[in-house]
């Protein structure tokens, strides 16, 4: 099945796994919002959902029958935090991330982490998934200033950076 990365799709295919191929098992869906999704489905049904790929970190304690490989995005904002500020010397930046759980959860743990290590978030904006035009959100960025960016997206990244690269 195919949840084309949209919770509600893929809500519907593992109901369908389950009623008519009786499933006890699945692999995937990838994006965080999808598995979220997913989760009470599977978890009132006692099925096994393995996240090959989904890092938000409510993954964590979604259910008994949930299981992530790939690291929380607790691990992955936590690092950048520190990369940014002790090993690129960034003591402000800006963030851009995408509306979704992964989004949020590395806007959050990011966040987090950076400010407690002394760090200040000069400008935070959000963008949909699925979005091609960044110039608004690129200009508030370029207007605060900062010294990094930390960029949290999947595919729209490309046009992001095409853009910001455009606006200097």
């Amino acid at each position: 099945e195919d949840s084309q990365g949209d919770p509600k799709l893929a809500v519907s295919a593992l109901q369908k796994l389950i009623t008519v191929n009786k499933i006890f098992v699945t692999i995937g869906a990838l994006a965080s919002s999808d598995i979220l999704a997913m989760a009470p489905v599977a978890e009132s049904n006692k099925i096994v959902l393995l996240a090959p790929s989904a890092t938000a970190p409510a993954i964590t304690n979604a259910g008994d029958y949930i299981f992530r490989i790939a690291a929380s995005d607790v691990y992955e904002g936590s690092f950048m935090a520190e990369y940014a500020l002790k090993d690129l010397n960034l003591e402000r930046v800006a963030v851009i991330y995408i509306n979704n759980d992964y989004g949020l959860g590395l806007r959050e743990t990011f966040g987090e982490n950076y400010r407690e290590l002394g760090g200040k978030i000069v400008e935070e904006q959000v963008f949909d998934q699925g979005a091609t035009d960044f110039r608004s959100q690129l200009t508030k960025l370029k207007n605060a200033n900062p010294q990094g960016i930390y960029v949290v997206g999947y595919k729209e990244v490309r046009q992001l950076l095409t853009q910001a690269g455009e606006l200097g």
